[in-house]
């Protein structure tokens, strides 16, 4: 399978759309959210990236998933799935990727 992988210049909208996830994940989770943090290459102002915004979710304890995936799935999200690491996060723009679901 033959694929391309787009880079394009860095878009100042990058960090709007992760805080804009953010706030739903904050939302979605309340305080059982630890840390919501921006990643990868959209992350670093300026650097021409693809354009997924990478999410690291932070938790209690990522094993527990009782305590944190129904309130996203019901919010949306698709979680990180545990043979890749990743699951894509499904916001309006579907520019958003949960990178990694961590727990403390």
């Amino acid at each position: 399978m033959n694929s391309t992988i787009a880079i394009v210049d860095y878009d100042p909208v990058w960090p709007v759309l992760f805080e804009e996830e953010a706030r739903r994940i904050r939302a979605a989770l309340g305080e059982r959210v630890l840390r919501v943090e921006h990643v990868g290459s959209t992350s670093v102002c300026r650097l021409a990236a693809k354009p997924i915004i990478g999410v690291v979710l932070v938790v209690a304890d990522a094993a527990d998933e009782a305590a944190y995936a129904p309130a996203l799935e019901a919010a949306g999200y698709i979680l990180p799935n545990a043979a890749s690491g990743i699951g894509k996060v499904m916001p309006t723009a579907g520019l958003c990727r949960l990178r990694s679901l961590v727990g403390l």
